[in-house]
């Protein structure tokens, strides 16, 4: 059987573009954000159930640190992978690129637009905007959609392992991303088929 020529790169954001920054604060805290009450919290924030603010008045009274310096180091802690960035920029010259990312509704548009982001993504799927969360199979479908692609034309790259299994069985190609290892991504695009 031929393989099928690749169209189309859907990227997850957080954990490969962007460190988690959120699960890394609450984890440097010495939480466990396993536990399933933050588990839960944080479905419910890429649901778009809870506000960003709701999320920082939760965090502040589990951790003891007030809102407003959660924000700012957070948001300090905010930094692009410009090798991944020089990548997605190469690869927009020939193929489609997509974000897809569970992510709540102030926070992910924020970064995007500071970093002038938007330009390297023909579409860009927030969680909290459609209702629906990876590994949902819906969302990638919905995903896949907006850039006219099948599953067989694209390959989805997560930092999480139960998403890029989800998008293989809906038969996308799957790539687990490890933070900052671009020229890793770029030998198993390459694998995949894309000429860069």
């Amino acid at each position: 059987m031929a393989r099928t020529e690749k169209k189309a790169v859907i990227f997850d954001f957080f954990g490969v573009f962007c460190p988690p920054v959120h699960g890394d604060w609450i984890r440097a805290r010495g939480i466990n954000t396993d536990e399933p009450f933050w588990k839960d919290l944080f479905e419910r924030v890429d649901y778009g159930k809870i506000a960003r603010s709701e999320l920082l008045e939760i965090v502040s009274q589990k951790s003891g640190f007030s809102p407003e310096q959660i924000e700012e180091e957070v948001g300090a802690a905010v930094t692009i992978d410009p090798d991944l960035l020089a990548l997605v920029g190469e690869l927009k010259k020939n193929y489609k690129t997509a974000l897809l990312s569970n992510a709540g509704h102030d926070f992910l548009e924020s970064v995007l637009a500071e970093y002038e982001l938007h330009p390297y993504f023909d579409n860009i799927t927030v969680s909290c905007k459609i209702n629906m969360i990876k590994p949902n199979p819906e969302i990638f479908l919905h995903s896949l959609q907006e850039i006219g692609a099948t599953p067989q034309d694209a390959v989805f790259v997560d930092d999480t392992i139960k998403n890029v299994e989800a998008a293989r069985r809906l038969g996308l190609g799957g790539a687990l991303y490890i933070y900052r290892d671009s020229a890793r991504l770029r030998e198993e695009l390459r694998a995949f088929g894309f000429n860069i």
